[in-house]
């Protein structure tokens, strides 16, 4: 289950989800670039993974999507070369056979794992403030959080990936940093840990919603 909205401040809603069951697989692109065009990649990403065929070996599926995303890279980092314009996007994505799990991040997106109770943050954010925490460098005079990697800002993406063995209970929310930044941790906790996803996507929302919205914000859920 899945929701993308435009928020409370933006015209335009430049986030992207694929819920692809027969797939198992699940995404969030969170577009920029701060035009008209912010949404060329995120789109790009979706479109070209809802309409190929994934193998259902998981490795294989992996070398698939990292091809495809890489396929979309060169096609965006092209058009915005070509057009000189800034135009990239992040992503986060979750790929299930069985009871093994592979995610695929680039950028500040995120992937959730609610389990008995606990939660965890299973990607870590390419952005300038995590660059420097890694680091144990001072973060507090940190003016822009920009991230360090995205589709399509370079001429190659460098993805991060990451495996794990699920369990019957496990619940996973793949979100945008519009999502996860106001409803923080404690707040993804209490929403997760509700009876359906559609309840915690619900909540989310809601609870985002209410504050300021700056951003848009989206969210993919799925329990085990």
């Amino acid at each position: 289950f899945g929701f993308s909205d435009v928020g409370n401040k933006r015209t335009q809603n430049q986030d992207e989800i694929l819920v692809k069951d027969s797939d198992s697989l699940w995404l969030v692109a969170d577009g920029m670039g701060g035009h008209v065009d912010g949404d060329k990649a995120s789109q790009e990403i979706v479109r070209q993974l809802s309409e190929k065929e994934l193998p259902v070996n998981l490795f294989s599926k992996v070398d698939a999507i990292k091809q495809t995303i890489q396929n979309v890279n060169t096609e965006i980092f092209s058009y915005a070369k070509d057009n000189q314009l800034t135009c990239g996007s992040t992503v986060v994505l979750l790929a299930l056979e069985n009871n093994k799990s592979t995610f695929l991040w680039a950028g500040d997106s995120r992937l959730y794992l609610w389990r008995r109770g606990e939660l965890t943050q299973l990607s870590s954010d390419h952005s300038i403030y995590n660059l420097y925490k890694e680091s144990g460098l001072p973060t507090e005079n940190i003016q822009n959080n920009a991230i360090t990697r995205a589709v399509g800002v370079d001429e190659n993406i460098d993805l991060d990936i990451g495996f794990l063995d699920l369990a019957v209970g496990d619940r996973l929310m793949l979100c945008s940093d519009g999502l996860h930044d106001p409803a923080g941790d404690e707040g993804i906790k209490y929403a997760l840990s509700l009876d359906t996803p559609e309840s915690a996507a619900e909540n989310l929302k809601s609870t985002v919603l209410a504050g300021e919205a700056k951003d848009n914000l989206s969210g993919v859920f799925t329990w085990l």
